[in-house]
């Protein structure tokens, strides 16, 4: 912004002076140096003049700092931003198999290995909780501060601010959690690639709950931090996977020769629906049904 300003005035050009409400700072990797160790910023503002500070850093910030390049530093009142670039390393080659489906409450799967396929399931009803908790005090203050639009807005946009964070702490603690256990397993991550159409006929309550499920989040999380680790990743079509028996491969909705529908096994819809999208990755063992028990399998919440 300043450099900009001072641009247009060297040439002679008219240019007013900038203004922001809340200052901050961007700074390019070789106008600033860090010193890990003891947090000292020493930052450039021209020629010949330096400007330092300190940094809060604990031991968690210098493990990460480890084998990573800082590119970029963002300085608020509040808060210091560290952009890092880091190699990401090598897929490791899986030895079982994780397939999630996304539900609102849960994660519902099956981890597959070579000689048993479990049912797992990871709750997190908390998100939800949180997320009606700050429905129902928005609403109460829409009625309540209904003939004063600017501090409805204030604190409309306070809850809003409090909700983002706390769901987006629990679902750190969730992708961390399942991601650290793909990695101890050896395990492969088979996630939905789900896309979910846009319907005017929706009511509103409907449009609600889609608005406010967290799957496309925690999808970007589970993405990005299994690739920091390694950890491969399958993205498949969840079409019709509910519909498929694990064990037998076929659509109950379809009859047989004689007219009878197909049973289902004693699953749950969706561990059924998580087993098929397993199954469909390895297409080099198609007729092979999974083994082991249908005992299904908790992971307790991360939170």
């Amino acid at each position: 912004m300043t450099r900009g300003y001072r641009t247009r005035l060297r040439h002679g050009r008219r240019s007013s002076v900038p203004y922001c409400r809340r200052p901050f700072l961007i700074a390019a990797d070789a106008a600033f140096h860090l010193d890990p160790v003891t947090g000292h910023v020493r930052c450039s503002l021209r020629n010949s003049a330096w400007v330092g500070y300190d940094l809060s850093l604990g031991d968690y910030h210098r493990e990460v700092l480890k084998g990573a390049w800082i590119k970029q530093l963002r300085l608020g009142t509040d808060r210091a931003v560290l952009v890092l670039e880091r190699e990401a390393p090598e897929p490791f080659e899986p030895k079982a198999l994780l397939s999630l489906d996304t539900n609102e409450r849960s994660l519902d799967g099956v981890l597959t290995t070579p000689r048993a396929a479990t049912p797992v399931v990871v709750p997190f009803p908390e998100v939800a909780t949180i997320q009606h908790r700050h429905f129902r005090r928005r609403r109460r203050l829409g009625k309540k501060k209904a003939h004063d639009r600017r501090v409805g807005r204030l604190l409309g946009g306070r809850e809003d601010r409090r909700e983002r964070r706390r769901v987006g702490q629990r679902l750190h603690l969730l992708s961390q959690f399942i991601v650290r256990m793909a990695a101890r397993r050896k395990a492969a991550l088979v996630l939905e690639d789900l896309h979910v159409p846009a319907r005017v006929a929706w009511t509103r309550s409907r449009r609600r709950r889609l608005s406010s499920w967290p799957q496309r989040e925690l999808h970007r999380q589970l993405l990005y931090k299994a690739e920091d680790r390694g950890v491969p990743v399958a993205r498949v079509d969840p079409a019709f996977t509910s519909r498929t028996c694990p064990r037998c491969e076929r659509d109950p909705r379809t009859p047989k020769e004689g007219g009878a529908m197909v049973p289902l096994s004693e699953l749950r819809m969706d561990l059924r629906s998580a087993d098929q999208r397993r199954r469909e990755p390895r297409t080099n063992r198609p007729g092979q049904a999974p083994g082991g028990s249908d005992a299904v399998r908790t992971w307790g919440s991360c939170a």
